[in-house]
Parts: C-alpha cells; structure tokens; sequence
C-alpha cells in the first residue's frame, strides 16, 4: 500500500488536526504568547502527529503485506480466515470475525453446491444408462428383421443413441481421470468399430469410405477414442455435400503417430476455425441446421486433453474439412 493511499483513508483526521492545531494558535496568541513559543508549541504537534501516521502507516501495511503473502502461499484461498492473526487491536479482531464467517458460509454454500452438482450427475448418468437399454433392444430387432421400415427405424434409433451419448460425456466430462483405461489401443481395431457404428448413417446418406491402413499402436482408452470419431464422423454426415466422400488415414513423424479424418463437406470458414472447439458455437453452418447444438467438438476438445491427443482441424469452404487427432509416441507400428 502506499503512504498516499493511506492518507487518502485519513484525509478527515489530517484535517482535524489542522483545525486543531489552528485553533490553537489563535488561542495562545489571544494569550499574547509570543510567536517563537507558538511556532515551537506547533513543530511538537505536527512531529508527535507525524510520527503517529507514519506508525500507523508501517503497522497497517505490514498487517496487509502478511496477509497477502498468506493468501499466496495457499492452495485453497478460502482458508485465509485460518491464517489470519490479531496483533492486538479489537477492530482487527473484529474484521477477522467477519471474514472468517463469510468464508465458513462460502465454504458450506460451495460444498452444498457440489454435492447437488454430484447427485445430478449420478441421477443423469443413471437416466442415460436406462435409456441405452431399450435402444439396443430396438436396435437389436431391427438388425434381424431388416426391411427398409426397419432400416429407418435403425437410423433414427441411432441418432437417439448418439445424442444420449453426448449427454452421458458431457456430464462427466472433467470427472473421467479414475474412469480412464489407458493401454495399448490398435488404431485400426477402433477405426473399424467406429465405421462398423455408423455404418447405418453412413449408407443412408450415401458416403463413400476410404480408410489406409492404419496399423498403429497408440496408447489410450479405445472407448473414449470411439466416441471421438462418433462425433467426427456424425458432423461429416452432418455438413455433408454432394457425392459425399469420408478418407481416414494414420502416419507418423518423430514423436507422434497422427489420424486425419477428411471429408468433402460444406467447409468451415476461416473466420470460424478459431471458434469449433467452444461450447455451443455452431458458426454459419450450423445456423443454417436446426438441430445443431455444437457441443460435438466441444465435447471431442474436452475428451482429447483428459487423454493427451491433441486435437485440431483445417478447411476450406466448400472444399474439405479435415480433423487430425496427434498421440503421443508410445505409438509403435504393428508388424
């Protein structure tokens, strides 16, 4: 703090110390005491009163200067009040009364909080998992009774399952680290699964798929992996052109072993790209969409950083958009 901040704060007792020390020499003079004694009766006030602010001045900041060092030095702010001492003074203790109260009931509004926070999820969680069960059942009936009813019924289906997997990782999203499996993941093996699950959509809006052999080991967890390309995959179909076309291919640079998913869509413009990865933004594609949410790649940006890929995307309007998702070497080239 400095030493004109806190006569800011004292301007009102300076100034009566001036009336003060004014009224004073008016009154000796009306005494007749000579001017000498008056001038050195006053240099004694104005020294006893500077030193007086000047101590203030040293106490208060070093009292503000502790307690800033003490917020600092902590991890979890809110147990400042803990730290804080009195040096004495009442109104210290009184200030941190107050402080140490707001605190306590910050602390219990913030932990009530985060247990209804908690309880939501578990009970969405818990929602989503039920629903998942009736929709393989469908799914599972339409597969072995295949007409084009059925087909349709499965595509739709489908969608409904996409959806409500976005809703199960959004929530968890940030609370995955003790869900993760990390190991040795076969790039193609997930590659595959991920087609093989939208095989469905992808027929139906008449995609050709054209995969390189992507015969790499990377180390991560195959589910959330899947459902990365889900999302990939589902807003290539989603912003798809004519003769819509899907090219996925692997490669690998010094340290890390790359996977690009390309397609020949509608693009995104330039003026966007800075912007996919934010929660809700469907730029001036998904204005164009009723049912776009963008929360696809907010979800697939959130995902990637829990499992170390890094995640990232180039196109041209009108041309291609291209996703390459980079893993950690680790990665080894099968035989």
């Amino acid at each position: 703090m400095k030493f004109s901040d806190f006569l800011k704060d004292e301007i009102f007792s300076v100034l009566l110390q001036l009336v003060c020390a004014i009224t004073l020499t008016i009154y000796l003079r009306a005494l007749s005491l000579g001017t000498g004694e008056c001038a050195l009766i006053l240099l004694g006030w104005f020294v006893v009163a500077a030193l007086y602010y000047f101590y203030k001045y040293d106490r208060t900041n070093r009292i503000l200067t502790e307690w800033e060092s003490a917020l600092q030095s902590l991890d979890k702010k809110y147990l400042l009040g803990e730290m804080l001492h009195n040096d004495g003074s009442y109104q210290l203790l009184r200030l941190i009364q107050i402080l140490k109260g707001a605190l306590k009931s910050m602390t219990e509004n913030v932990s009530k909080a985060e247990q209804e926070k908690e309880e939501y999820q578990e009970l969405l969680e818990k929602w989503t998992h039920e629903l998942k069960a009736p929709l393989t059942a469908v799914l599972l009936l339409c597969e072995n009774n295949p007409s084009d009813v059925t087909r349709k019924i499965s595509l739709q289906a489908g969608r409904l399952a996409y959806n409500i997997e976005q809703i199960l990782y959004y929530t968890r999203l940030g609370y995955l680290a003790n869900d993760c499996l990390i190991k040795a993941v076969s790039l193609e093996d997930v590659l595959n699964t991920a087609i093989l699950s939208n095989k469905q959509l992808l027929l139906q809006n008449h995609f050709s798929v054209q995969v390189q052999p992507a015969g790499y080991t990377v180390y991560t967890d195959a589910k959330l992996l899947g459902f990365i390309l889900n999302q990939i995959i589902n807003n290539s179909v989603q912003y798809k052109r004519s003769n819509p076309t899907l090219a996925v291919r692997a490669f690998e640079t010094d340290h890390h072993v790359h996977l690009e998913i390309q397609d020949n869509g509608s693009g995104i413009k330039e003026s966007d790209l800075g912007r996919v990865f934010d929660k809700g933004f469907t730029g001036s594609n998904g204005h164009r969409r009723e049912f776009s949410t963008g929360i696809g790649l907010y979800l697939c940006k959130g995902l990637c950083k829990e499992l170390g890929i890094a995640i990232c995307i180039r196109s041209v309007v009108d041309e291609y958009t291209c996703v390459r998702l980079s893993f950690q070497k680790g990665a080894q080239r099968l035989p």
